[in-house]
């Protein structure tokens, strides 16, 4: 009787170690499909879906690392902010044919992107300007 209980566990323990080292194709196949989830039948409403979409957006973003750019950049957005909410007054534009009244703060924001704007377009030209007087240069030198 004991004889046949070793053989037994033996025999166990044969197969214990046959299915460490030989894989099971079964196994594999699971591995590269994975099981089906269950699934609710009633799909997610409109706005469930809409919330779904913005917060995988939003779970992208990385907040800015505080630093004296940052800081400054917040003090330019609080200034402007505060001039908008004081200058609220309508002031009358007169454009070539058109006429009408417009808030003054939107009008000191649209001044001061035009000038921004203005600003960024000379500084790029004025970067373009000496790399191409400098080829212009090496051109005319004999060589």
């Amino acid at each position: 009787m004991a004889d046949e209980l070793d053989s037994q566990i033996g025999h166990e323990a044969e197969e214990e170690s046959d299915e460490l080292i030989a894989p099971d194709p079964l196994n594999e196949r699971q591995a590269e499909h994975p099981p089906a989830r269950a699934v609710s039948a009633r799909r997610p409403g409109w706005l469930a879906r809409m919330g779904n979409k913005l917060a995988v957006r939003i779970s992208r973003i990385d907040l800015p690392q505080w630093n004296w750019r940052n800081f400054l950049y917040g003090l330019a957005v609080l200034l402007v902010l505060i001039l908008t909410g004081r200058n609220w007054v309508d002031v009358r534009l007169d454009l070539i044919l058109w006429r009408f009244d417009i808030p003054k703060s939107i009008v000191i924001v649209a001044c001061v992107l035009l000038g921004a704007g203005l600003m960024r377009a000379w500084d790029i030209y004025r970067q373009r300007q000496p790399a191409e007087t400098e080829a212009l240069r090496e051109d005319e030198q004999p060589g």
